[in-house]
């Protein structure tokens, strides 16, 4: 999943489903000012979404157009096409 983003780009992580802990958490804090999380379109994504959101209140969701479960579906370069069309900065 991460790979996607990396080849597009991007600085990028990936958590396997709803699996992050609180020392990963502050390791994102320590590393990156702007945290923007690309959840996975079903409840494990969600569940990931708000553990980040209640341990990074500053993280910005970039919700998946809904024809994707998550962001590898996508393939490379509508990675790049979608992210060029978010403001990652201003979310």
């Amino acid at each position: 999943v991460s790979q996607s983003r990396y080849k597009a780009g991007y600085k990028s992580i990936a958590s396997m489903g709803a699996s992050i802990s609180k020392g990963q958490i502050e390791l994102i804090k320590k590393y990156f000012n702007n945290v923007n999380v690309i959840p996975d379109a079903d409840d494990a994504g969600k569940e990931m979404d708000r553990k980040i959101k209640s341990m990074i209140p500053y993280s910005n969701t970039i919700h998946l157009p809904s024809e994707y479960k998550d962001v590898s579906d996508m393939g490379e370069e509508k990675v790049k096409q979608y992210m060029s069309n978010i403001d990652l900065i201003s979310i």
